[in-house]
């Protein structure tokens, strides 16, 4: 089979060996799918708590395969266009090779593949709509679409129509990945923190722009919708007020 990157909805052909078999072996079949490790808050019933760690291997297709050694069985897979892209942490995309045995252990072989992100992968999902702050309300408008991509700058403006009289000390942008885990649990990280304007006073009725450009490192993890979790990512602008809660509006993005 080929060997490298294979991007969502890529076709290939593979060639499965079947080597000695026992008396055991009864079928055999390679599998192509993913490994979905997810994160998931438990109690006992000591009342201790805390995060743990899980996974589960989730197969997309299947193929059989003759158990006769010595001649290959060529299999050929699709990968599906709108699965999770292959990301540490959450999705691990493999194909499965299994004998099944009867009264015994099966025996199996993986191989790895790496499914990259696309740049408008998530083109077709439609965006949830900002939440902005009742006092500062704060639109992020883009140059571009909320579908950001790695490795560039997005450039755009922060839009502000106060109802209310505020003294600021700062206006800052926050880019956080947010994940959604099991059960409910959500993990929040701020990953990058761009400063916009210093101390000022907004006024109710009295509009104001904030230009920024804020460069996305490649490094940054992409967003990812697996199963049983998502990793999904947003900008907060943040209104810094001295002594009271801090206004602030949020802008669903994706990140390729």
């Amino acid at each position: 089979m080929p060997v490298g990157l294979f991007p969502p909805a890529s076709t290939f052909i593979c060639r499965v060996h079947v080597g000695a078999l026992d008396a055991k072996a009864r079928s055999a079949y390679v599998e192509l799918g993913y490994v979905n490790h997810y994160r998931y808050e438990y109690r006992d019933s000591d009342g201790h708590h805390g995060v743990r760690s899980g996974h589960v291997w989730l197969p997309h297709s299947r193929y059989p395969v003759a158990l006769t050694p010595g001649r290959p069985t060529l299999a050929r897979f699709t990968l599906p266009p709108y699965g999770p892209p292959s990301v540490h942490r959450i999705a691990e995309w493999k194909l499965r090779a299994v004998i099944d045995r009867r009264h015994g252990l099966d025996t199996t072989a993986e191989l790895p593949l790496t499914v990259p992100t696309e740049h408008g992968m998530y083109d077709h999902m439609p965006m949830p709509l900002p939440a902005p702050s009742r006092s500062v309300p704060i639109y992020v408008e883009f140059d571009g679409t909320a579908h950001l991509r790695r490795g560039y700058t997005v450039t755009g403006r922060l839009v502000g129509h106060p109802v209310q009289h505020v003294k600021a000390r700062a206006v800052r942008l926050e880019l956080e990945r947010v994940q959604h885990e099991r059960r409910g649990l959500i993990q929040r990280r701020t990953m990058v923190t761009l400063p916009l304007a210093g101390s000022f006073t907004i006024l109710p009725g009295y509009p104001f722009q904030l230009p920024f450009a804020l460069p996305l490192s490649p490094a940054l993890t992409p967003s990812c919708y697996a199963a049983n979790n998502s990793w999904e990512w947003q900008l907060k602008a943040v209104v810094d007020v001295e002594l009271a809660m801090d206004p602030v509006s949020t802008t669903p993005i994706t990140l390729t």
